[in-house]
């Protein structure tokens, strides 16, 4: 066992930890949605142009990202979408394309959700 490395008070309070831990989660969540401000747009064109292999690419990416940051709801829709799109011959491009743009309306929520942290943070 180690030893010695960490004292009392090194790590701080309660609250000091869920503040790094938000401003953590923010600042990767910031990563994401940049991220997926062209992957969205990429994924939504190859289900329009019915491409499986690419739409299945971006989807996977999306649906790591918002795993990483938790963000399960997200990630269920993903699934759903990746479902779809496993069904090539029976494949309903207007269910997957309704799937994308509540994803989209997901990014909208955390892009609003950061801005509304930054904001108080300013405060």
């Amino acid at each position: 066992m180690i030893t010695g490395y960490l004292r009392h008070g090194d790590i701080g309070s309660q609250r000091d930890l869920e503040e790094d831990f938000l401003e953590l989660f923010v600042q990767m969540a910031s990563h994401y949605t940049e991220s997926s401000n062209s992957d969205l747009p990429a994924l939504l064109k190859a289900v329009e142009e019915i491409d499986h292999l690419e739409a299945r690419k971006w989807n996977h990416k999306l649906k790591g990202g918002a795993l990483n940051l938790g963000l399960h709801s997200f990630a269920k829709i993903s699934e759903e979408l990746r479902e779809a799109l496993h069904q090539e011959e029976d494949f309903d491009q207007s269910r997957a394309k309704d799937l994308v743009n509540l994803m989209q309306e997901h990014q909208k929520q955390l892009l609003k959700f950061q801005e509304n942290y930054l904001k108080e943070d300013i405060d």
